[in-house]
């Protein structure tokens, strides 16, 4: 991992972490999950960000208004994204859609790549607990600098599938861990995965 990509990947950790002490751990995924989808929709108007989300419009709101208050959200008549330190914060985090499904990957240290590995049913039940479906993940797993791995499944099964789907989000090497669930465009999932990636060994960014 670059330089560079670790004071992303501190900037994104510190941001979760400021998440939570101020909105606790529920709400700061749900606050997570809008900052992903408008850094990736921005500007994007609340009518429609509460239907890419799936929360109702008065969820929204508080939302964008407890964001902005922390000065991570900015307002235009076009309407919201994300403050230039959001959007600096959120950059090591890799979001793609595959044949309806979602994948997220970000980077992470060697050590806990390999975490990953022997603890991976452990990350599963705390994904499940904080996204309230069980049948959302399909597959965890990491990147170890040459190919995506998924720990309990044989890597001949996990090669075809992975080898073309999964290119964007271990491409440029280094250490990556990823999810990928069942829903298409679920920045609630993603966000579920951070928050549990940034809590799997204290610091899981390792920085």
């Amino acid at each position: 991992m670059s330089l560079g990509s670790l004071g992303q990947a501190a900037g994104l950790e510190s941001l979760v972490e400021m998440l939570r002490r101020r909105l606790g751990e529920r709400r700061s995924v749900e606050a997570l999950a809008l900052l992903l989808a408008a850094k990736r929709h921005a500007p994007i108007g609340r009518p429609r960000l509460s239907r890419i989300l799936g929360f109702g419009d008065r969820k929204t709101r508080n939302l964008i208004r407890a964001l902005h208050g922390l000065g991570l959200l900015v307002q235009t008549r076009a309407g919201v994204a994300p403050s230039r330190e959001a959007t600096s914060s959120l950059e090591p985090v890799r979001i793609e859609s595959l044949d309806g499904r979602t994948a997220c990957s970000l980077p992470v240290a060697p050590e806990t790549a390999r975490l990953y590995a022997s603890r991976v049913v452990e990350a599963r039940d705390r994904l499940a607990i904080l996204l309230g479906d069980p049948s959302a993940l399909l597959l965890l797993g990491y990147c170890d600098g040459e190919a995506a791995r998924a720990p309990g499944v044989p890597p001949g099964l996990l090669a075809g599938y992975l080898k073309e789907r999964m290119g964007d989000l271990c491409g440029g090497g280094g250490r990556r861990v990823w999810g990928l669930f069942a829903r298409g465009g679920c920045y609630l999932c993603c966000a579920a995965f951070i928050h549990v990636s940034m809590t799997f060994s204290g610091s899981t960014l390792g920085v």
